[in-house]
């Protein structure tokens, strides 16, 4: 794992760290990795790419903001992509960011869009984040496939009824990783409603092997 860190940080091209990310198995590798590149994610990933998924997810929650009534969790938050688009959006929105990677969330702090920020492994047990979300929101934490869907659940937890969430999940694995069946059986459970399945595009200048380019995403309110 570390040679490939080492690639993706010295090469700086998104398609480099777009592959690397593919490989990656555990929450450790994930900290390992986004260590190396947190200070040229956006240009070199982000900008390289196109990487649209942070706006355009943005926008289908900025449609419902007359339905969200207090704090918004950035699931993934990352450098602070999808905080940034909202804040620009709307000034007046509270928003937390959580993240595994301890420096990209250094990066998301110097962009002064959230309120706070959380460094927390979704693997984990417990950890601490508030329990009062009016929103969830999340671009790339289900993409690379390393994270399946049990940490949604927990996640619910931390919301208040009637919570609008927008969950981003990689087409590709969507189904083999069962995320469609986790969904229904939180619908059946009367825990989600009013669910929607959306599809956008991720990059708008990447043509590679290592997953789709499309995205589904999965936007419910919390009974």
């Amino acid at each position: 794992m570390k040679n490939k860190q080492k690639i993706g940080a010295e090469q700086g091209t998104g398609t480099s760290i777009l592959k690397n990310a593919y490989s990656l198995k555990t929450p450790n590798d994930n900290k390992l990795y986004y260590k190396e590149i947190a200070n040229s994610y956006d240009r070199d990933f982000a900008e390289d790419l196109g990487y649209i998924y942070p706006s355009e997810i943005s926008k289908m929650l900025i449609k419902r903001l007359n339905e969200i009534n207090g704090p918004i969790c950035d699931i993934g938050c990352g450098t602070g992509l999808v905080g940034s688009f909202l804040k620009n959006t709307e000034q007046s929105l509270v928003i937390d960011g959580v993240d595994l990677s301890t420096e990209m969330l250094v990066i998301a702090q110097g962009k002064n869009v959230y309120r706070k920020l959380y460094n927390v492994d979704l693997t984990a047990e417990k950890y601490q984040i508030p329990n009062n979300y009016a929103a969830l929101i999340s671009s790339g934490t289900f993409t690379h496939g390393h994270l399946g869907p049990d940490p949604i659940r927990k996640l619910i937890d931390h919301c208040s009824s009637g919570a609008v969430c927008f969950f981003g999940i990689n087409k590709e694995h969507y189904k083999s990783m069962s995320f469609d069946t986790y969904i229904k059986k939180l619908t059946d459970k009367n825990i989600i409603t009013d669910l929607s399945i959306d599809q956008i595009s991720i990059y708008t200048k990447v043509d590679t092997n290592h997953g789709s380019n499309k995205a589904n995403i999965c936007s419910f309110k919390i009974c």
